[in-house]
């Protein structure tokens, strides 16, 4: 009876060491990458994106937080400038927004900032300088704007040391027919005086924005390694060079902030680098995804306006994210959504 007894309790031994190895064994799920948003009303998503319903389908942090199956936190606020940004991180949580909570648990904090510094602060002045290659206007603020980027990062940094930064560049809106360049006669009559007509809006805004974004460059320059730049600028100013009508496409009707077609390429930009980066899921999924969101906002609010079918399985069938965007636009430019 003892020799049962023993035989028994060292089955059970056996047993639970086994258990307890499969249970060491056993990796734990992988966690989905945190990322954070702050920024402008370009980062926000609420001026661009249309109809506004359609945020989380159109804007680009959306599209990268849902096609790489981030945990993601939009805190941009519309109408900041790189000032009111560092107040906002400054403060501690006083709300449900959890901006510093979010901040310190994030392995990515993308920042879409800059553009309010000028925009709001006498740009068509500033290109009526740059006109006679002057930049006196711009180069009152970009002094107070290097700082507070300067003052950003380290504020970043203090409350999440390991998080990766993004700084995304500017790019240039204008456009001889984008509200932008026409919200005042008088600047381009002036522009005209000095020899500058349509032709030249575009060369000369890209002076304004270039010395703005070398904020964002210059201080990487000093400082290697401290985040990292998704170049924008560079990219949506290729796509107008090679095609004018494809690049004001980029931008919504206010002139200023991307169109869906924008918000879409912008997302693009900004996945290379995370690719590059090792921080987005394979491309493949990541294209599967956004196939997902375009075949159902094409059935969902264009089933009455555009052969809907068809446009879907062309979708399914793209290989890459451009093809599928190429498809999707290509089939509902020019028609109307359907509310719902």
């Amino acid at each position: 009876m003892k020799k049962v007894v023993c035989f028994v309790l060292c089955l059970i031994l056996a047993c639970g060491s086994i258990f307890a190895i499969a249970a060491c064994d056993k990796k734990d799920p992988i966690e989905p990458i945190k990322i954070v948003y702050l920024g402008d009303s370009i980062a926000e998503g609420l001026a661009g994106p249309s109809p506004l319903t359609e945020r989380e389908n159109y804007a680009y942090y959306a599209l990268l937080g849902r096609c790489n199956e981030y945990v993601y936190y939009n805190r941009s606020v519309s109408g900041h400038r790189t000032g009111d940004l560092l107040e906002l991180i400054r403060r501690e949580d006083a709300d449900a927004y959890m901006t510093i909570t979010h901040i310190k648990e994030a392995d990515i904090i993308h920042i879409s900032i800059l553009g309010n510094d000028i925009l709001l602060s006498g740009f068509q002045q500033m290109l009526i300088e740059a006109a006679d290659d002057r930049y006196d206007k711009i180069e009152t603020i970009l002094p107070r704007s290097r700082k507070n980027i300067a003052n950003i990062v380290d504020r970043l940094k203090e409350l999440n040391p390991d998080a990766v930064i993004v700084f995304q560049t500017v790019y240039n809106p204008a456009d001889p027919d984008s509200a932008l360049m026409n919200s005042d006669p008088k600047t381009l009559q002036t522009l005209a005086g000095m020899g500058i007509h349509e032709d030249g809006y575009r060369a000369l805004a890209g002076k304004v924005v270039s010395r703005l974004n070398s904020v964002l460059w210059d201080y990487l320059k000093e400082h290697p390694g401290a985040f990292y730049i998704s170049d924008v600028y560079k990219v949506f100013d290729e796509v107008y060079t090679n095609s004018r009508e494809e690049g004001f496409r980029l931008i919504a009707n206010d002139g200023i902030h991307p169109s869906n077609e924008g918000h879409a390429l912008a997302a693009l930009v900004n996945q290379e680098l995370f690719e590059s980066l090792g921080l987005a899921i394979a491309r493949d999924k990541f294209v599967s995804n956004y196939k997902k969101i375009r075949m159902d906002q094409i059935e969902r609010l264009f089933a009455d306006s555009v052969d809907y079918k068809s446009v879907r399985k062309q979708i399914k069938k793209a290989k890459t994210y451009e093809e599928v965007s190429e498809l999707y636009f290509g089939a509902i430019r020019g028609k109307m959504p359907k509310y719902i």
